[in-house]
């Protein structure tokens, strides 16, 4: 969407009027403020949708009765803190990180992407594997 177009011409006085209407509900003009941003970028290039869809998909999912399940972190901070840098050390040792590889990559079914998706899966299960047989977690 370009600031010429006729769609803005649409888009910003919606905008406009709904973003004043809500002016006095911070957390409803922040999400009013989210959505447009992500239409209004995800206008020009479909892929930014996407999105669109991981967070719609929740909202619709409450919408439709779904409940969201209480989250409890069982380890402790300096383990956490250890398996991000781990994350982060392996992304950059294996050139991108795992959703890079796993969704574009398999979908080019490029050799590298096949290889460091199977790998990160047999690291992952022989991680689990030891973390809660082998030590106790």
């Amino acid at each position: 969407m370009l600031f010429n177009s006729l769609d803005f011409a649409i888009f910003f006085p919606v905008f406009f009027v709904l973003y004043w209407i809500v002016a006095k509900r911070l957390t409803l003009r922040n999400v009013l403020i989210l959505g447009a941003s992500y239409l209004f970028y995800g206008w020009w290039d479909w892929r930014f949708l996407f999105l669109i869809g991981l967070i719609g998909g929740v909202g619709v999912y409450r919408l439709a009765g779904g409940s969201l399940q209480e989250i409890s972190i069982i380890s402790s901070l300096p383990v956490l803190i250890g398996a991000g840098l781990l994350t982060g050390i392996g992304t950059d040792m294996g050139s991108g990180c795992t959703s890079g590889h796993g969704i574009c990559g398999l979908a080019r079914l490029s050799m590298r992407s096949i290889a460091a998706t199977g790998t990160f899966v047999f690291i992952a299960v022989a991680t689990f594997f030891f973390t809660r047989h082998i030590v106790g977690g």
